[in-house]
């Protein structure tokens, strides 16, 4: 874990944002290798929300038969995850699954903290005269044949037919978020080429009981999506078909859509999700090039870059190597988001539009190191412990009015804006029971940190019993609390609170250290205290 000896004066947060990038997957002018992938365990962690930001708790984790689950928050840590390149496969009830790939390496970690899961919408149709199932917005439907399904057994089933499905269009925010596997399919004679997509189904068929149905051999269903005009240039009169294979995380070309007005249709003769895609390549792709950089301006090997064309459906993704350097393909003339992250750490991301291709864009990302970090543990063997740290809000950004101070917990993993520049990942991966606090500066004024039972709920026992500890690291000092040495633990009250210390930050930016080790009521609410947390 990288740890700065000096104060950062930048006034910016860190950021902490999704995709789990492959190993150089991209091919081109002075590509460079990235590093190997050794032997050995890694850890993915994440935080999964559904497409309203709101965290889904419950999300069943697989990568590298390792399985996990989300928590209250959505978030999730998988350890001793095998090296290699893996696919992270999530699933709940009532959503599209999603996948993400993963270049997990011994040692590492890779954070995947804004997954998103789509809901899928359910229809009933009739299995022996068949029928048409459509999304509510009108965009997506499949039209089945009458007959077409069996049970797994291959018996035939003409009772009533449960269709799950969603769809999601490039223009839609939060698409990338949703598409599951990377933007990079095999066609069928076994290349692998950078697709961009149009638009995605996942489709799904149940039986009574929810007993998984297919098509009978030799039937077929119309799959049928309206890709609009709003985003969609210059779209081909056919283009193909492509199927999520779970099994090996790829794209895999089956077939093609037919486009009729601003509808493509493609006849599919069995169901997951199918993407509707045309090869990035020739005149449209193009590329960046560039290096990653921290904030004292050395090259950073072993960040995994990610582009990501605005709109347009297409992504990716590169590795860099020991000067720092990344070449990451993109879309001609599509506005182009670039950034690049390592473990849990994310740069800002650069914004660029992809002219004169297939000249190289140069790009420097600068990837942030935290100033100050603070980790509490716990024994784990009981009900967890919560870090809760209470900042100054002396500002009104317009959106939040002016409070006294703001509140980081649990429920704010994610981005919390340039302001309060402070970042809490709860069970940091590779950590055990953690909750870490990374920040590039405190806030001037007085800032509080303090250690509750159960969030806001239990018993004061509950610290004691999990041996809770703190550390803090700031400008190459580090300071070490254990609830143990708090003067008259035992007599304090049942809902009591341990106050570990307090930050004196001058206007100046200098920062003092104060400790208070005393258990106490419970702090005052009376600032901002997001429900749920808050996307900036």
């Amino acid at each position: 874990m990288k740890r700065n000896s000096t104060m950062l004066l930048a006034l910016m947060a860190v950021l902490v944002l999704v995709w789990g990038c492959s190993n150089n997957d991209d091919s081109g002018p002075a590509d460079p290798s990235g590093p190997g992938m050794p032997t050995g365990y890694g850890t993915v962690s994440g935080l999964v929300k559904d497409t309203f930001g709101a965290p889904l708790a419950g999300v069943a984790v697989a990568v590298g038969g390792v399985a996990a689950t989300t928590d209250a928050e959505g978030a999730f840590t998988a350890t001793d995850v095998p090296a290699g390149e893996r696919t992270v496969d999530l699933r709940l009830a009532g959503y599209a699954a999603n996948f993400r790939p993963a270049a997990v390496t011994d040692g590492g970690v890779i954070h995947l903290p804004r997954i998103l899961l789509m809901a899928v919408e359910t229809v009933v149709i009739n299995g022996a005269a068949g029928g048409v199932a459509a999304t509510g917005d009108g965009r997506a439907w499949v039209e089945f044949p009458a007959g077409a399904f069996v049970t797994g057994d291959g018996d035939p089933y003409t009772g009533d037919v449960t269709v799950e499905l969603c769809a999601a269009h490039p223009e839609h925010d939060g698409f990338t978020g949703v598409f599951p596997g990377p933007y990079e399919g095999v066609q069928a004679d076994g290349e692998a080429v950078p697709i961009q997509s149009f638009g995605f189904m996942d489709v799904k068929i149940f039986g009574s009981g929810r007993t998984p149905l297919a098509l009978a051999d030799g039937a077929t269903a119309d799959l049928s999506l309206d890709v609009g005009t709003a985003k969609v240039d210059d779209p081909p009169a056919t283009i193909p078909m492509w199927y999520f294979d779970e099994d090996t995380g790829r794209w895999l070309e089956d077939g093609e859509a037919t486009l009729n007005g601003t509808v493509y249709v493609g006849t599919v003769s069995h169901f997951t999700s199918w993407n509707y895609d045309r090869i990035a390549s020739g005149a449209n792709l193009c590329w960046v090039e560039g290096y990653v950089r921290d904030t004292a301006g050395q090259p950073v090997a072993g960040v995994a870059v990610r582009a990501v064309a605005v709109g347009r459906g297409f992504g990716g993704g590169a590795v860099t190597d020991s000067t720092g350097a990344f070449l990451v393909r993109g879309l001609r003339g599509a506005a182009t988001e670039v950034w690049g992250t390592l473990g849990i750490l994310m740069s800002e991301s650069e914004m660029t539009i992809l002219l004169d291709c297939p000249t190289i864009v140069d790009l420097t990302v600068d990837l942030f190191v935290p100033a100050f970090e603070i980790d509490l543990a716990w024994d784990g063997t009981g009900r967890q412990v919560h870090a809760n740290f209470y900042i100054p809000f002396p500002w009104d950004d317009g959106e939040i009015p002016d409070h006294d101070w703001w509140w980081l917990g649990p429920i704010n993993s994610g981005y919390l804006g340039t302001a309060p520049y402070a970042e809490l990942q709860p069970q940091q991966p590779g950590a055990g029971n953690v909750d870490i606090i990374y920040g590039l500066q405190f806030t001037p004024g007085v800032s509080e940190y303090w250690v509750s039972p159960m969030v806001f709920s239990g018993v004061v026992d509950d610290m004691i019993d999990q041996h809770a500890t703190v550390e803090f690291f700031i400008a190459g000092n580090h300071w070490e609390f254990d609830v143990a040495d708090v003067p008259d633990a035992g007599s304090a009250a049942a809902d009591s609170w341990w106050h570990v210390f307090n930050v004196e930050t001058d206007p100046d930016g200098s920062s003092t250290m104060v400790p208070v080790m005393e258990f106490k009521a419970p702090r005052s609410t009376d600032g901002v205290f997001p429900e749920g947390g808050i996307d900036l």
